[in-house]
């Protein structure tokens, strides 16, 4: 299996995290496969925007002599084109025409699903998601993805039980817990940061992703364990200087324990990163305190 399979086999399973790590962590970056997912995931660049475009012209030159699985493939590679280039519509389009041809494409009807998400017509992406998960019930990704959506549309309990099968039935599964720990996080009760706190004790191997390791330290936070929370901060800080969500937990932690100099450096950095004009304001504030 190349290192651009087994890429999509760990985002179409949820594991984001190992996906990505494993696609931009390729040696085999001369092969056009990885080449050009890494472009569509990257964030967009003059370079990687033009590597899209020149591909998404050369599939539509070749789809009017394709057949078979080659021209579904084709079809389905125009509409991750179209999705990337934010043409929703025409995306959607695609995806449908794929899913004509082959209605068990499961990438395909995943991603019609994300359309309608994306047009706000939940109703019908949510039985999309569904339907992916009813032909191929180990495309997880559609279950994180309706475990979101539901979210988002209010069924809190609904959707964290969706994101809580997922880690349950793949303890392997580094990424799942990503998206688990954000919504217990976002709905920031004290239980809710308790939960957190027992889902990184009952696993190993969390430390070596940021993401999580942010979710960790936030969540330390949450719980009132500000020494814990403070180290947890600054050794995010220490692994990358940029990471402007360390920074904030840790001015967060520094404001409570009224540290106010130390606190001001952090705040005048955050700011001159950000160009926040809130954060200037708390600067000037900060002045005064730490003087």
């Amino acid at each position: 299996m190349s290192d651009c399979e087994r890429a999509l086999r760990y985002i179409e399973s949820g594991n984001m995290l190992e996906g990505l790590a494993t696609l931009f962590g390729s040696e085999e970056g001369d092969d056009r496969r990885v080449a050009l997912n890494r472009a569509l995931y990257a964030p967009p660049h003059e370079d990687t925007v033009a590597a899209v475009r020149e591909a998404q012209e050369a599939h539509t030159a070749a789809l009017p002599h394709a057949t078979g699985h080659e021209r579904t493939a084709i079809l389905y590679n125009l509409g991750c084109f179209a999705l990337y280039s934010e043409d929703v519509l025409g995306a959607k389009l695609r995806f449908g025409e794929v899913l004509e041809q082959e209605p068990d494409f499961a990438p395909a009807r995943h991603n019609l699903g994300y359309t309608h998400e994306l047009m706000a017509d939940t109703e019908e992406a949510q039985a999309a998601y569904r339907e992916v998960l009813q032909r191929r019930p180990d495309f997880t990704l559609s279950r994180v993805n309706l475990g979101l959506l539901l979210i988002a549309e209010g069924d809190t309990e609904g959707g964290l039980e969706e994101l809580r099968q997922v880690v349950e039935a793949e303890p392997g599964n580094m990424g799942a817990p990503l998206y688990l720990c954000r919504a217990l996080l976002t709905r920031g009760t004290e239980m809710d940061a308790d939960a957190v706190l027992d889902l990184f004790a009952a696993r190993d191997g969390w430390d070596l992703y940021a993401d999580l390791k942010e979710c960790h330290a936030y969540a330390l936070y949450r719980k009132g364990d500000l020494d814990s929370a403070e180290t947890a901060f600054r050794s995010l800080l220490a692994d990358d200087e940029h990471n402007l969500f360390a920074r904030m937990g840790l001015m967060k932690v520094l404001a409570q324990q009224q540290a106010f100099p130390e606190l001001l450096r952090h705040a005048e950095q955050y700011q001159q990163q950000t160009g926040d004009p809130n954060v200037a304001g708390i600067v000037d504030k900060l002045q005064h305190l730490a003087a």
